[in-house]
């Protein structure tokens, strides 16, 4: 700062130092460590939004996708259940048939419900990275028209249990989105972790940001 006074100083007409050069250079200081802190707390939002999250103690949470195939339209659901510390509970992975991607990421939640249901849960988390979906259930999109597929996820969240519906980004559904994809799997109860999701599912559990494309 003293030496960027001296040269203006120099070169600049007109220019005179402050009369308090030690409270400038305090106030300097003053916004840098402002400026700091406001960086360090925006790059831990980016980090919790874009990281899964193990569910609070009683909950369980469900994360589901669907995938269409822009070619064939032939569409897959998938989704995992999973407990307070991340551990897998249950997964499915179904094809669908001929549909669009919106109407694959309903039948993914419908399932997923279905699955959490049979398995005695009774507080889900259910996360989708559709955010037109979610909006939907909410009654946050001001449509009164739904399919039928919604029609039954919303008969099922009126059941005797608790459910929390929460949009979520792409890389906190990774595990949900290889069910989705992969057409090895064709299961709607897969009770054990494969072995070619362990080291996703492992991610998650510890929090670990997937690398962005």
């Amino acid at each position: 700062m003293l030496w960027k006074w001296r040269n203006k100083s120099i070169f600049e007409q007109g220019f005179s130092r402050p009369l308090n050069p030690a409270s400038s250079l305090l106030s300097s200081v003053h916004q840098f460590v402002l400026c700091q802190s406001v960086d360090s707390s925006t790059l831990t939002n980016s980090v919790q939004q874009v990281s899964w999250r193990c569910p609070p103690l009683g909950w369980t949470k469900l994360n589901v996708d669907g995938s269409a195939s822009s070619a064939t339209h032939i569409a897959r659901c998938g989704g995992v259940l999973r407990d307070v510390a991340g551990n897998w509970l249950a997964g499915f992975s179904v094809s669908l048939g001929c549909c669009d991607p919106y109407e694959a990421e309903e039948w993914a939640l419908l399932k997923g419900l279905e699955v959490a249901w049979s398995l005695g849960v009774r507080r889900v988390i259910a996360e989708s990275d559709s955010q037109n979906l979610i909006n939907l259930l909410l009654g946050e999109d001001g449509s009164s028209a739904i399919s039928l597929v919604a029609f039954q996820i919303k008969e099922f969240m009126c059941r005797p249990w608790e459910i929390k519906l929460q949009h979520v980004s792409r890389f906190q559904n990774q595990v949900a989105d290889y069910l989705a994809r992969d057409p090895t799997f064709n299961s709607t109860f897969i009770e054990y972790c494969p072995s070619s999701l362990r080291a996703l599912v492992h991610q998650d559990c510890i929090g670990i940001i997937p690398p962005s494309d």
